[in-house]
């Protein structure tokens, strides 16, 4: 079995390279969007709902209406604004969970129709259900997003646990305005860091062999394979490992940067071919 492998393997390799490069980058997006997006009919939905994010609030909704009760219930405002009541019903109401693990999928921006019938949500679908109450109460609010967490912004205040750092994403009345700045590279950084940290060990794991092995070629030196498997497997370790030393909210931290820098350098050395050896079929046997 091996050897016929290694046949059509070495085999594939004598095609042009305008054939071998097509087919590699969509083995390895293939293989990115079915770690990231199982559910990739989800996607449209989602980018669809990025594009304004305040349209999936449901002031309306009857259980919006039973959550704002609740609200009421509680006491008194904080300064005319039920912000930290909100946060707390909210919370009580709907666990935390990543999107992962509701929907199947890296991010999912959800209705409120929907956070109700999984019963959980992680950090979005939280504050779409507490812009929404607050709507029922009568204030404006909308959602705001540093692309690692997402909470409520009103004239009052913010609530569900607002996060520092820049807003890349603001919901507003004309769709979701994007601010394009360093702030946004720090909250990217800071979301890859969350990421890798979080996200299932074997889908990650899948996404960094599946381009390492895209870059094997049979004209490489074995022991520059080996090596650059090895760093950029170690390099992703340390990432991984490192990742949660310090809040999500600061920057990263030294030796997450420098495992980081280990994935690509290893698939560099991968790269790296010896000169003038030619790619020859295996014999048949």
């Amino acid at each position: 079995m091996i050897p016929v492998v290694l046949r059509s393997w070495t085999r594939f390799h004598q095609r042009g390279w305008h054939i071998r490069w097509p087919l590699k980058s969509l083995a390895v997006l293939f293989v990115i969007g079915l770690a990231l997006y199982p559910r990739v009919w989800l996607v449209p939905t989602w980018v669809g709902r990025l594009a304004d994010m305040n349209r999936t609030l449901e002031p309306e909704h009857p259980w919006i209406a039973e959550l704002a009760e609740t609200v009421r219930a509680r006491g008194p405002l904080d300064n005319g604004t039920p912000l930290a009541t909100v946060q707390q019903v909210v919370y009580e109401h709907v666990p935390y969970a990543h999107d992962w693990e509701v929907w199947g999928v890296m991010d999912y921006l959800p209705t409120v129709d929907e956070v109700r019938a999984a019963g959980r949500e992680d950090c979005d679908g939280q504050a779409v259900v507490a812009a929404s109450v607050l709507r029922a109460l009568g204030h404006d609010a909308s959602l705001v997003s540093n692309l690692l967490h997402t909470w409520v912004v009103t004239p009052a205040g913010e609530t569900m646990s607002p996060s520092v750092g820049e807003k890349s994403l603001t919901a507003t009345k004309e769709g979701t305005r994007s601010q394009f700045s360093l702030g946004l590279v720090h909250n990217l950084l800071r979301g890859v860091r969350y990421g890798i940290k979080e996200f299932p060990l074997s889908r990650q794991l899948a996404i960094v062999i599946a381009v390492l092995a895209a870059t094997l070629h049979p004209r490489q030196r074995p022991r520059w394979s080996v090596v650059g498997m090895l760093v950029a497997l170690l390099g992703y370790a340390l990432a991984r490992t490192t990742a949660g030393l310090a809040p999500p909210e600061d920057p990263a931290p030294l030796a997450f940067l420098i495992g980081l820098i280990g994935v690509p350098l290893g698939w560099l050395l991968i790269a790296a071919r010896a000169g003038g050896r030619r790619c020859v079929p295996l014999p048949a046997g």
